[in-house]
């Protein structure tokens, strides 16, 4: 079936002028649709269903998150329904596609130095976490089980070190052996959410900044996009993930690792966005240990990098050699400078809460 064919399924009135595929992202199949009499654009893609195993249940939680919010009167991004009412459409080869209104005058960055978008990013991420406070989180699916269950990740490379399934785990004893001796710290969150202490908020569980639209004139945030994540989760993984993608001093593969570095100019401003749209909102628990996501996001990244490396580089894609090890040598970087900088993160994020 035909990408013109497809959008009628949404649109079934409007005649189209051009559709143009986007090459930017690494999951799912994308095309910019244009009307012929209007101009309006839409966005219609095909969900990549070896990530996404029930894209009904993705697509379920993108409408409910996306309803709540636009009952807020924010910007967000609009589903268009099929002409039956749903929000996706099944063809005949069983894909699911979805349209979604498209934003205009808006741009996105993949990433930044620039402080001032920086602080936006941690506005539009803290402003959606605000806005979300009032849903439950509990009727949210589950996308992908165990996301950031930091213990199966830590349980999950050790079979990989003990599998040894092509022979990489000599070459990898450095990694392997700081990872494991930071197992019990990295694991703190872990346990504080096993233990109730911590409490399951609507979470992104993609926070860089590119999921985030600016307007094109002001710089200012629009909106969050790319629900597909969105699940029960903790702050404090948000919160991180969005520290450790924001404020590192350079790309996941760079090979420089003595470059890799965790900057606190940019924390600063990313933490002043942040939290002037949570410091109200965040149980006393999550003000005291809201930190130590970014220690935790980065140590289960750099085992779930080098986990795959030992494997055979079966999961995350790789073009260069050694990519898996490079990505994760450099988040030991990374983890190695947080560390070293703890106490400075530990007390920005107590002044802005």
């Amino acid at each position: 079936m035909s990408i013109c064919n497809l959008i009628k399924n949404f649109l079934p009135n409007d005649d189209i002028l051009s559709v143009k595929k986007i090459e930017t992202g690494n999951i799912n199949e994308t095309y910019l649709v244009t009307l012929l009499e209007s101009h309006d654009k839409f966005i219609l893609q095909k969900i990549n269903k070896n990530v996404f195993s029930e894209p009904h249940k993705v697509m379920s939680n993108i409408t409910k998150v996306a309803n709540h919010l636009k009952e807020k009167q924010k910007n967000v991004l609009k589903v268009i329904e099929t002409s039956d009412g749903h929000s996706y459409f099944l063809d005949k080869n069983l894909e699911y596609w979805r349209c979604y209104k498209y934003i205009e005058n808006t741009s996105s960055v993949s990433r930044t130095d620039d402080l001032e978008t920086i602080f936006y990013t941690g506005k539009a991420f803290g402003e959606f976490h605000r806005l979300m406070l009032d849903f439950d989180a509990t009727k949210l699916h589950v996308i992908i089980d165990d996301f950031h269950n930091t213990k199966k990740r830590f349980n999950d490379f050790e079979k990989a070190i003990s599998d040894d399934l092509v022979d990489r785990v000599k070459l990898a004893g450095n990694e392997i052996e700081y990872l494991l001796y930071n197992k019990k710290r990295a694991m703190i969150l872990c346990d504080l959410r096993e233990h109730n202490i911590l409490p399951l908020r609507v979470t992104h569980n993609d926070t860089k900044c590119s999921n985030v639209l600016f307007d094109k004139s002001s710089k200012t945030s629009i909106a969050v996009i790319d629900l597909d994540t969105v699940m029960p989760g903790l702050l404090a993984d948000d919160f991180g993930d969005g520290a450790r993608s924001i404020c590192s001093s350079t790309c996941e593969d760079d090979t420089d690792y003595e470059n890799v570095k965790f900057c606190i100019d940019k924390f600063n401003y990313y933490c002043r966005g942040y939290f002037s749209e949570t410091d109200r909102i965040m149980t006393a628990g999550e003000r005291q240990t809201i930190h130590y996501g970014i220690y935790t996001i980065t140590a289960e990244l750099a085992t779930r990098f080098l986990a795959d490396y030992l494997n055979g580089d079966k999961y995350f894609k790789t073009t260069i050699k050694d990519h898996n090890l490079i990505r994760a040598r450099n988040q030991i970087s990374l983890l190695k400078s947080i560390e070293n900088n703890f106490d400075k993160i530990q007390s920005i994020v107590y002044n802005f809460n």
